[in-house]
C-alpha cells in the first residue's frame, strides 16, 4: 500500500433510504495508524457510514477510494458467533481459508503454460497467508485469546459465552483477519470494568488504524486523536479527544449564537421598516413609496435566507416519562435462596437481595458471572423461582 496516501477517503458521499437522506456530501479520510471516533445522535447514520466504509454497502453516491489491497474489518454492535464452533476454531478460520486459496494457486501454477498473472496471484496469496500467521496460525490465535483473557474458554463453544465475552471475541476474531483498518461499532457494549480497561489498552496500543463509534466519552478521551461528528447527514472534524471536541463545539455554538442574535436584531429592524413603509404606501398613493416597499421586502427575504441558524445543543436529547402510580410498599424486590447453574458451572447459590422502593442499585461483576441471567430470571419469574423465591 502507498504510505503517502490515506487508507481510505470519501468525497461528497451521499446515501438515502427510500428517498429520505441519511448521508449528505460526507467528506473524510482515514490515515494509517490513527485512532478516530465517529460520534452523533442515535439514528443519524453512523452504522450506515461504517457499512459503506467496510465495503458491505455499495448503494451510495459520490466518490469512495481505498488503497489497493487494503484490508478492512467491521466489528458490529452485536456479534453472534457461528454455531458449533469453538473460539479457537473461529480465530483459525481466516488462516484455513487463506491456506486453501494458496493451495489452489499452487495447483494452477503446476499446470503447463502458467503465466505471470498466476505468479502475482501466488505472491499475493502467500503474503496474505503469512500475514495471518502462516503455519503457526493456531499459535497466533492462542496468543490473541490469551491477550484478551479468553484463554480459559479457547476450546469452548463460542455460542455459550456471555455477551461481554462475545464482544471481546469479535474483536480478536477481527484481529485474526490481519486488517489494516478496524471499524468498531459500539465495542464497549456488555463489557465489565476489566473488559473496558482491556478495550482501552487494546485500542491505544494496537498499531492498526481504528475508526470507532462509541457513546463512552471516557473511552473516546483516552483513545482517540480525532473526532468526526455526523450531524444532519454531514461530517465535521475536530482535533483531539471527546472533551476537546465538546469545548470546541460549545465555542462554535457560542459564536453561532452571537451571529444569530445579530441577524435577528437586523431582521427585526427590517420588519419594522417594512411595516412602516407599508403604512406610508397605503396612506400616500405615490409610486415611489411602492417601489421603496418592494425593495425593502426583497431585502428582508434575502436577510432571512442568509441568517445564521439558532444553535441547538440539546438536539436529540432523550426525554422519558414513566407514568405510574407511586408504590406504597417499602420493599421493591425481595430475593431469597436464589440459585442458577449451567451444568457444572454454578453462577448463584443461595443468593439474597433486598431492594427498597426508590433505591438505585448497580449490579456489577465480571463478564460471564451471571448478571444478565439474573436479570432475565428476575423479569420472567416475577418472584416465583422454582428454587427459592
Amino acid at each position: 500500500m502507498e504510505s503517502n496516501m490515506p487508507l481510505l477517503e470519501c468525497i461528497d458521499l451521499s446515501k438515502d433510504w427510500a428517498g429520505t437522506p441519511v448521508l449528505e456530501r460526507v467528506t473524510l479520510a482515514i490515515e494509517a495508524g490513527e485512532k478516530v471516533a465517529l460520534v452523533g445522535r442515535n439514528g443519524c447514520g453512523k452504522t450506515s457510514l461504517l457499512r459503506i466504509l467496510s465495503g458491505q454497502d455499495e448503494d451510495f453516491q459520490g466518490t469512495f477510494r481505498r488503497q489497493k489491497g487494503l484490508r478492512v474489518c467491521l466489528v458490529p454492535q452485536r456479534y453472534e458467533p457461528p454455531p458449533g464452533r469453538t473460539c479457537l476454531q473461529i480465530l483459525c478460520e481466516p488462516a484455513r481459508k487463506a491456506a486453501e486459496q494458496l493451495s489452489g494457486v499452487e495447483e494452477a501454477l503446476a499446470e503447463p503454460g502458467a503465466g505471470e498473472d498466476l505468479l502475482e496471484a501466488y505472491a499475493a496469496a502467500r503474503a496474505f497467508f503469512e500475514a495471518l500467521g502462516g503455519e503457526r496460525a493456531e499459535d497466533a490465535a492462542r496468543r490473541l485469546l490469551a491477550r484478551a483473557g479468553l484463554e480459559a474458554v479457547s476450546e469452548s463453544l463460542a455460542s455459550t459465552l456471555s455477551g461481554g465475552e462475545k464482544n471481546i471475541l469479535a474483536l480478536v476474531a477481527a484481529l485474526a483477519e490481519a486488517p489494516d483498518l478496524l471499524l468498531l461499532d459500539e465495542p464497549g457494549n456488555h463489557l465489565d470494568f476489566a473488559g473496558l480497561a482491556w478495550l482501552e489498552d487494546f485500542i491505544r496500543t494496537e498499531r492498526k488504524a481504528v475508526l470507532m463509534v462509541s457513546h463512552n466519552r471516557f473511552l473516546l478521551d483516552r483513545c482517540t486523536q480525532r473526532i468526526l461528528e455526523l450531524e444532519d447527514g454531514r461530517v465535521t472534524a475536530y482535533a483531539g479527544g471527546y472533551s476537546t471536541y465538546r469545548l470546541e463545539k460549545l465555542g462554535r455554538a457560542a459564536a453561532q449564537g452571537r451571529e444569530w442574535q445579530a441577524d435577528r436584531k437586523r431582521i427585526e429592524r427590517l420588519e419594522a421598516l417594512v411595516k412602516r413603509f407599508a403604512e406610508i404606501a397605503r396612506a400616500r398613493p405615490d409610486p415611489a413609496w411602492g417601489k421603496r416597499l418592494r425593495a425593502r421586502r426583497t431585502q428582508l427575504e434575502r436577510e432571512k435566507k442568509q441568517a445564521t441558524d439558532r444553535p441547538d445543543l440539546d438536539r436529540g436529547r432523550m426525554q422519558v416519562s414513566f407514568g405510574s402510580n407511586a408504590s406504597k410498599a417499602d420493599l421493591a424486590l425481595i430475593v431469597r435462596d436464589y440459585g442458577k447453574a449451567f451444568g457444572d458451572r454454578v453462577l448463584f447459590d443461595g443468593a439474597e437481595l433486598d431492594l427498597l422502593v426508590g433505591e438505585r442499585a448497580a449490579l456489577v461483576g465480571a463478564n460471564g458471572s451471571g448478571k444478565t441471567s439474573f436479570l432475565r430470571d428476575l423479569v420472567a419469574a416475577e418472584g416465583k423461582w422454582d428454587d427459592g423465591g
